[in-house]
C-alpha cells in the first residue's frame, strides 16, 4: 500500500511502467537545456497511446534551485527584492521589474540549505538565522523539470533600498524592508504576481503566528 495520502497516476500490471521513454535527444545545450523524448505511457483506461514527442526544459548543473523568503520576527517583516527579468517584460506583464524573494541555483555539492543562505548573502545582503523548510515544487510541471526548494529564514531586517547582488552575473538588485501586512495587500492588489513570492507569502500567512511566537520565545 503507498503511503501518499492521493496516490496518483494509472494502474499498471505487475512489472509494467505506465511511461516507456523510447528515446532521448538533446536540442539545445546552453544555459537552458532542451531535450526531446519520445515516450508511449498509459492512459486511465489501461491502453497504450501511440509514440509522441514532449520537450523539456532543465537548468543549472542539478536541475534545482532554492527560494528564501527572509522575514524579521521582530519588526513583522519581510524583505522582498527588486530585479530585472527579462520574461517579465517581454510579456509586458510588468515593465520587467518585479518583486520576489531571494533565489538561485543550488550549485552541484551544495545542499539546499546552504544555497539558501548563499543567495540571502548575495541578494539581501543580509545573513540568515533559523530557518523552516516549506516544501519542494516544481514551477511549471508541463515544460521545466526544474524542482525549487523553499524556505522561510529568519533576519534581522535592517534599512530598506539595499543595493545587492553579483555584476559578474549581471545581477542589479534593490532589497525592500516590507511590513507583512502591506507585502499581504500587495499579494491581494496583484502587485505581486511572482509566483514564489506568492507560495511563500501565502504560506507564511497561514503559519505566521505560531513561527513568530516560536522565534520571539526562542530568542529571548
Amino acid at each position: 500500500m503507498s503511503d501518499k495520502l492521493f496516490p496518483l497516476g494509472p494502474a499498471c500490471p505487475a512489472g509494467e511502467s505506465a511511461i516507456d521513454i523510447l528515446e532521448t535527444k538533446t536540442l539545445l545545450k546552453s544555459f537552458v537545456r532542451v531535450t526531446e523524448y519520445t515516450l508511449r505511457t498509459r492512459t486511465f483506461t489501461g491502453e497504450q497511446t501511440p509514440v509522441y514527442q514532449r520537450e523539456v526544459m532543465s537548468i543549472g548543473p542539478t536541475g534545482e534551485a532554492v527560494v528564501v523568503l527572509p522575514y524579521d520576527p521582530v519588526r513583522d517583516s519581510v524583505i522582498l527584492i527588486e530585479q530585472l527579468r527579462l520574461p517579465a517584460h517581454i510579456s509586458q506583464r510588468t515593465n520587467g521589474w518585479t518583486l520576489e524573494p531571494a533565489a538561485g541555483l543550488i550549485e552541484t555539492g551544495d545542499t539546499p540549505e546552504e544555497s539558501a543562505r548563499r543567495e540571502c548573502r548575495e541578494e539581501c545582503s543580509r545573513e540568515l538565522g533559523r530557518m523552516v523548510k516549506v516544501g519542494h515544487y516544481m514551477p511549471s510541471p508541463g515544460a521545466f523539470s526544474e524542482v525549487i526548494h523553499l524556505f522561510i529564514g529568519e533576519v534581522e531586517a535592517g534599512e530598506t533600498g539595499t543595493l545587492a547582488g553579483l555584476s559578474a552575473e549581471h545581477e542589479f538588485i534593490r532589497a525592500h524592508v516590507i511590513g507583512f501586512a502591506e507585502a499581504m495587500t500587495l499579494v491581494d492588489s496583484n502587485q505581486i504576481d511572482n509566483g514564489n513570492a506568492l507560495i511563500a507569502l501565502n504560506w507564511l500567512a497561514r503559519h505566521r503566528e505560531r513561527l513568530r511566537t516560536e522565534w520571539l520565545q526562542k530568542a529571548a
